[in-house]
């Protein structure tokens, strides 16, 4: 990925096209707040203050050092090194990588595409340059869902096969939507960002009549939001807990109805040949048919709840057969909630109370008013579990650790033994840690003054 950027950056220095290099330059500087966050977040895990540290971040190697850091933790896990803190090690780079991608990947790809669809045509590097910018933003997603599913209680790292089906989905998804907003653009220039806008504000009232309680202050609540509605712009990340089918069809059938509108005003289907509008709309429309059939293979057959989720299926099928009218209607919304499928290939972590972000507090942990909460730069682990939970509720968290290890079934440790669980009413914090003995396993709860 940083080798065809280079070469793209080179393409165009070398062609005399200084305004498009300049452009593609730009689209790196965002990258630097992951990088930021990332070496801010080095020391809060305690590593020393170092120059070489701060030249790898610097040259946005810092991510890199943190792959070098989970490899190596890795190798030396029989030497001692503790499952959980792996564990945590690679969900610290899964979220910043994310970040990365969504702050530099993307405009790379919506750049390079515009140039080659709508100024450049039948330019090689610049077209390669943003085929690699979507494969990496899909596998960003892919890789951050494959955390959360190995963060939950009692779930096994995802097959290969799950992973394509993963990869397969985002990347069909993300191909239709980034070209049919790069056509709208060729023929509407500046339109495009007003069809954004209004997606975007359509996403972030959605999201706030969801009501996540994954952050609390009301300001960091909103702002959460609408930074989220941006990201809904072109893609689905999932923050709520329990049952999430109805969101993802919801979210999917907008991008659908949109994504045909602009294909359609994009291809001038009331001024040209109606057949090849149609041509192309659905030429460009097969990438989310093929990220469709990857999704539902992947929740029919390799989903960690498969079995689960296609039996409650069949049974909701059968009883909306069986039954009539709004009784029907009625009885299988009442079976679809035991449908466990979450929109980032994870099953559902449970149910749990429901945070009010605008009273800034959640009706269940009344002792958390007042206070500030934990911030990105501290305590990142915590983010992890409640990004990995989609739940800032203590006590749902406590319950969800509470029955199962996290991660791999077969690790010996457990990732929260450095993770903060809650503040009492004095301050005071605490840590869950598991301990294995030859009576049981059990949690302990470790207070520091």
């Amino acid at each position: 990925m940083r080798s065809t950027r280079l070469c793209t950056i080179i393409h165009y220095l070398v062609r005399g096209q200084l305004d498009w290099f300049g452009l593609t330059v730009a689209c790196i500087i965002p990258g630097y707040a992951a990088q930021l966050l990332s070496f801010l977040w080095f020391r809060t895990d305690g590593h020393q203050r170092s120059c070489w540290l701060l030249v790898l971040h610097l040259l946005q190697l810092g991510l890199w050092k943190r792959y070098w850091d989970v490899f190596w933790a890795v190798a030396k896990a029989g030497d001692g090194v503790g499952a959980g803190a792996v564990l945590m090690a690679l969900g610290d780079v899964c979220v910043l990588r994310l970040l990365e991608a969504l702050l530099r990947t993307l405009p790379h790809l919506l750049l390079q595409a515009y140039g080659v669809l709508a100024v450049h045509t039948a330019t090689v590097i610049p077209g390669v340059s943003a085929g690699m910018s979507l494969l990496s933003f899909a596998w960003a997603l892919v890789s951050y869902s494959c955390f959360t599913c190995l963060m939950k209680p009692s779930h096994l790292c995802p097959p290969a096969t799950a992973i394509l089906c993963l990869l397969l989905w985002r990347t069909g998804m993300l191909a239709t939507r980034v070209l049919a907003l790069v056509l709208f653009a060729r023929l509407y220039s500046l339109w495009v960002f007003a069809v954004a806008g209004a997606h975007w504000l359509l996403m972030s009232f959605w999201l706030v009549a969801q009501q996540t309680d994954i952050v609390a202050q009301p300001w960091r609540w909103r702002l959460f939001n609408c930074l989220l509605g941006a990201v809904y712009i072109f893609c689905y990340i999932n923050v709520r807990p329990g049952p999430s089918k109805y969101r993802m069809a919801v979210f999917y059938t907008i991008m659908l109805v949109e994504n045909t509108i602009l294909l359609l005003l994009a291809t001038r289907f009331l001024q040209t040949e109606l057949r090849s509008s149609l041509c192309v709309t659905g030429a460009v429309m097969t990438g989310s048919v093929v990220g469709a059939a990857a999704l539902v293979v992947y929740y029919i057959l390799l989903h960690p709840k498969s079995s689960e989720i296609w039996k409650s299926f069949l049974d909701t099928t059968r009883s909306a057969a069986a039954a009539g009218g709004g009784e029907a209607a009625g009885h299988s919304s009442k079976l679809g909630q035991n449908l466990g499928i979450s929109g980032d290939g994870e099953s559902s972590a449970g149910g749990g109370t429901t945070a009010d972000p605008k009273n800034g507090h959640s009706s269940s942990l009344p002792q958390f008013r007042g206070f500030v909460e934990d911030s990105w730069t501290n305590h990142h682990h915590w983010l992890l579990v409640k990004l990995a939970l989609k739940t800032g509720d203590i006590s749902t968290i406590n319950a969800a650790f509470g029955d199962g290890m996290v991660g791999d079934g077969g690790m010996s440790t457990l990732a929260m033994e450095t993770v903060p669980v809650m503040l009492s009413a004095t301050g005071q914090r605490s840590f869950v840690t598991r301990y294995h003995g030859p009576c049981g396993d059990g949690l302990v709860m470790v207070r520091f003054p």
